[in-house]
């Protein structure tokens, strides 16, 4: 083999070896990328379960959660694969849903996530959530119980939004309350918590009603 030869086999491996290089450099930095941005989405998650209770800490992580959805939409997906895609575009979807759980659920924003929405950043948290009226009004009733915090959500399940009027009282009668407001089709919409009144955690609501808006 000649000098000539040997030094053309030689440069194509050192290229291959480049390329090799690059290709597995760039597969680590996506991985890491979208590794930290599943474990920035966990850490709001998980923050969020933990200081439920202090409404400024939930505004933070809420705004938190906002950020990170942001960082995750202008995320250069050119590099990515379909597999990759696909993991991106899911992390997108549960950011969205947290940021509109935690203003919902946390009473720290006019937030309507989605049923879908709701359900994937509960499942997420891993939150208590359970029906305490179920098609018996015009809206559902969901009680959901994170840690000491309880709030009690309407669920309208429809397609019309709606303007739904309601009552609801403790079990002791000592305490009542009623409200009126809009809740678009197949979303949900906090209207309780106990965040001031922590032992009050349990309600009665009634006398619901609805009118299309």
């Amino acid at each position: 083999m000649s000098l000539t030869t040997m030094h053309s086999v030689w440069t194509k491996r050192n290229l291959i070896a480049v390329a090799l290089v690059l290709s597995f450099s760039s597969f680590d930095v996506i991985k890491n990328d979208l590794d930290d941005f599943e474990y920035e989405l966990l850490s709001i998650a998980r923050n969020f379960s933990e200081n439920i209770m202090d409404e400024d800490e939930c505004s933070r992580l809420k705004n938190q959660a906002s950020s990170l959805l942001y960082k995750i939409k202008d995320y250069d997906n050119s590099e990515l694969n379909n597999q990759e895609i696909i993991v991106l575009n899911n992390l997108m979807m549960q950011a969205k849903s947290l940021e509109k759980y935690i203003g919902c659920v946390g009473n720290c924003g006019n937030y309507q996530p989605s049923i879908e929405e709701f359900n994937a950043a509960n499942r997420l948290l891993n939150a208590g959530a359970a029906y305490v009226s179920k098609d018996k009004y015009c809206v559902n009733i969901i009680k959901v119980t994170i840690a000491n915090y309880v709030c009690f959500l309407a669920e309208n399940t429809s397609e019309s939004d709606y303007t739904v009027s309601y009552n609801w009282k403790v079990s002791t009668g000592m305490n009542s309350g009623n409200g009126t407001m809009g809740l678009f089709a197949k979303s949900v919409r906090q209207f309780y918590d106990n965040r001031e009144k922590p032992q009050q955690s349990s309600i009665n609501v009634y006398r619901i009603s609805c009118k299309p808006l």
